[in-house]
């Protein structure tokens, strides 16, 4: 309630200031103050009705999907902004002490459902989403990923009293987060050496790209290039890792992600993932024989990102670069990696 009164409020100010200089221009001034507090009053309370009336609807719809599909005792439920990447109507989330339960509904039809079993659950994370500006909250259910918008502390707290700690990963809050990367940035060579372990790899990240915040993006590559060779080993490793694990290989092409000095597969060997190396080498000789045909129509559109995944020969290689990630866990050797080349990070 608190939401719609103060975006009432300030919608009714903008739409009376806007009333206010129009009239002003064209009148004179008492009567543009006159007339633009009539026009912010008018427009806040229109907004404020119709916001009422919206909440109200949706709430409707909602406790009408509960009656009728939810048996067990709800222990905490919260709205849903984004579910797997998916920028449908917002939904609803709610928790059982036997399910997961997220759910879109578009007037009285539910457009999405998904349930999932608590004790089929792995593990529960958060990572930051920067398209939606928000945490999305990751859970892992046999091999499958569900990804969506909530508030982490909140969930994981109703969650453990149920199925424990064990499936949770712990994170610091994200100031914690963003002010450690800003230190990050500035660190010297000698502060590297005191830098946790569970922190390095980040740190490491982000010290190497605060060397490009300075300059424009078409000179970023560049400057990646003049810092040291384990420096560009690092890069390499994060971006074919993060793209393979969040789209596979087609997404890590279609991104251009490859275009480095050192290939994926000379970073991966260098610190020491053979396996995933092998793989990563097969990829980009498939690629090579394939890529002046797989994007003919462009690199620019979803629609085209989404189309060049069918009967793709990279899709082959996805499965075999997840399984072999269990095994040989890049997080673990980059900390290594980094720590035997500890001299190469920091001013």
């Amino acid at each position: 309630m608190k939401t719609i009164v103060w975006l009432s409020v300030i919608m009714g100010f903008f739409f009376g200031l806007v009333a206010f200089i129009i009239i002003a221009i064209i009148d004179s001034v008492a009567f543009a103050l006159r007339m633009g507090l009539f026009a912010g009053v008018l427009s806040g309370g229109a907004l404020a009705v119709y916001m009422a009336i919206h909440m109200a609807s949706t709430s409707k719809k909602y406790l009408r999907y509960k009656a009728e599909n939810i048996s067990e005792q709800i222990i905490y439920e919260t709205a849903l902004f984004r579910l797997n990447g998916d920028k449908k109507d917002a939904g609803q989330l709610y928790l059982t002490k036997t399910m997961l339960i997220a759910v879109m509904i578009k007037k009285k039809t539910v457009l999405v459902e998904i349930k999932i079993p608590l004790n089929t659950i792995e593990t529960v994370m958060q990572k930051h989403d920067y398209g939606h500006l928000a945490n999305a909250l990751i859970i892992q259910e046999d091999g499958t990923e569900t990804r969506f918008i909530s508030d982490y502390i909140t969930f994981a707290n109703n969650l453990r009293p149920i199925i424990g700690d064990s499936v949770l990963t712990p994170i610091p809050a994200y100031s914690d987060f963003l002010k450690d990367q800003e230190r990050f940035k500035k660190l010297k060579r000698e502060d590297f050496l005191n830098v946790e372990d569970e922190k390095l790899f980040s740190a490491a990240i982000a010290w190497i790209y605060g060397k490009t915040q300075v300059v424009e993006p078409s000179r970023h590559l560049e400057i990646l290039t003049t810092l040291p060779l384990p420096c560009q080993y690092v890069i390499a490793v994060n971006a074919v890792d993060g793209e393979v694990n969040n789209g596979g290989f087609n997404q890590y092409y279609f991104n251009r992600s490859h275009i480095l000095t050192v290939t994926a597969a000379e970073a991966l060997s260098a610190i020491g993932a053979l396996r995933l190396a092998e793989i990563a080498k097969k990829a980009d000789w498939t690629y090579s024989k394939i890529k002046n045909t797989l994007y003919s129509c462009g690199e620019s559109t979803k629609e085209e990102f989404i189309a060049s995944y069918e009967n793709n020969p990279l899709n082959d290689f996805d499965t075999e670069y997840y399984e072999v990630s269990q095994i040989e866990q890049t997080d673990k050797l980059l900390v290594a990696y980094i720590k035997q080349h500890i001299d190469c990070f920091g001013d």
